[in-house]
């Protein structure tokens, strides 16, 4: 059967079709949607391309962090102790006080000296707290040496790292045979030794010459120990509390040492956190034998070594030769000289632990103004005699034994009293003068003359 084509519909028929089709819509619908969604989607993406540890909100490098690991540029490194972290804990948390710890323990810019020790003219040495060096160089200083065992691992521990130490033992303590070994063996690997006393006593009330005999016996025993007459330069004094007082320095300036030993940090009362933050050229560290600090050492002098440090001595980190020697023989004690000052200087509770602060108590007790026992530090009992006694004599009491304060306290005619407030009797009946005892200082020269100390309400002293 023939069926008839159909003819094409005339063009106005077909673009009236088209132009009601629904497929443009339709595409124009899809094309958006298609744009909503790339819109979404392409931001969130491109945050992650890359590396994907990194968020996009951090930037890419981040502040280096301390670690006690060597850097990544050293290829394998050698495994060594490392510092253990701390517990959680608030910041000023330490370890233990030990007797070497005091609240002025740090040192302050005017004990940071160069390299030649020059004495003062009033007859003090330098006191070495800081060298002055940009070269990195750290000096660890050990003292007491109480605990052998510790100071062999720490001795060992400097020498594998190729690093120096200046130990200052206790002199008592190189009666045992065990721990003089240990200090043979640091001293042939180049270890230095120093002074700390031989029974480590506070020589602040101390005689001038029992003082001398602690610093002489303490250098011989060393040499006798080493085998050799064995020159030290260095002194410190019982957590350096004694470093102001002019007796040790007029003492040791005869032995023939350069100064005082004190330090930038003490190790014994730090964190591990602290030891790696205040790690700086030209540092002191004070550290003891003690199980807290072998541990820290063990773990510190590595840790030091692989930042670039070198652990040197004492006399190397202020450019001094190394301690002389000589052959061992006799010899006799230095006695020492009378104690003269040039002149009276301010004491208080901040200049304190002297042997000043204890002829001041002797002399305030002597006189009736305190009630208490002369023991070289310069507590509020102290502190309240000083006021009453200023107030006596028509000073404004403010509680600091200044020069003028000390001129009173033992000129011949320095009152007395019953009470430690009031003067005894009145002044036609008061007591005879009492002579200032023998003991006081030397005074050779008019008192410095110093600007007036902060005043201190009367009501203080009724």
């Amino acid at each position: 059967m023939y069926t008839p084509k159909r003819r094409p519909a005339p063009r106005r028929a077909q673009a009236r079709r088209r132009k009601d089709s629904p497929l443009p819509m339709l595409i124009i619908a899809l094309a958006t949607l298609l744009v909503i969604a790339l819109a979404i989607i392409i931001p969130s993406c491109s945050s992650g391309g890359g590396d994907e540890s990194v968020p996009a909100w951090s930037p890419v490098e981040a502040t280096p962090t301390l670690a006690l690991t060597a850097p990544a540029a050293t290829p394998a490194p050698t495994p060594t102790p490392a510092l253990s972290p701390t517990p959680t804990a608030p910041p000023a948390a330490a370890a233990t006080p030990t007797s070497e710890t005091l609240g002025d323990d740090s040192y302050t810019a005017d004990e940071v000296h160069g390299l030649r020790p020059t004495p003062e003219a009033d007859g003090y040495l330098p006191i070495f707290s800081k060298a002055q060096t940009t070269e990195k160089i750290i000096a660890i200083t050990v003292d007491d040496c109480n605990q052998t065992e510790n100071l062999r691992q720490i001795v060992q521990c400097a020498i594998d790292n190729g690093g120096k130490l200046t130990i200052l033992p206790i002199g008592q303590n190189l009666e045992r045979e065990s721990l003089r070994e240990v200090i043979r063996y640091a001293y042939e690997n180049g270890m230095e030794l120093e002074n700390h006393t031989y029974t480590h006593p506070a020589f602040y009330r101390m005689s001038t010459e029992d003082m001398a005999r602690e610093i002489y016996m303490n250098n011989r025993i060393v040499s006798e120990t080493l085998g050799v007459n064995y020159q030290m330069h260095f002194m410190r004094t019982r957590g350096g509390d004694n470093r102001h007082d002019l007796r040790t320095h007029q003492y040791i300036e005869k032995m023939g040492y350069y100064g005082m030993a004190h330090w930038t940090l003490s190790g014994s009362s730090s964190s591990v956190d602290e030891l790696k933050s205040q790690l700086a050229p030209g540092n002191i560290y004070l550290f003891h034998t003690t199980d807290t600090d072998r541990s820290l050492l063990l773990g510190f002098i590595p840790y030091a070594t692989q930042q670039g440090y070198r652990l040197v001595t004492l006399n190397e980190m202020f450019g001094y030769p190394e301690n002389e020697t000589s052959p061992l023989t006799e010899a006799d004690m230095p006695e020492p000289d009378p104690y003269v000052i040039e002149e009276y200087k301010l004491v208080n509770k901040t200049h304190n632990y002297i042997y000043d602060v204890y002829l001041i108590q002797q002399r305030l007790i002597e006189l009736g103004w305190l009630d208490s026992k002369a023991d070289g530090v310069y507590g509020d009992a102290t502190y309240m005699a000083v006021g009453y006694f200023q107030k006596a004599i028509g000073m404004q009491p403010n509680g600091d034994a200044t020069p003028e304060t000390q001129k009173a306290l033992f000129a011949d005619d320095a009152p007395r009293s019953n009470d430690g407030r009031t003067v005894a009797g009145s002044a036609a009946k008061q007591a005879a003068p009492t002579a200032a005892p023998a003991s006081a200082p030397v005074h050779t020269t008019a008192p410095r003359n110093l600007q007036p100390g902060p005043t201190v309400d009367m009501t203080l002293f009724d």
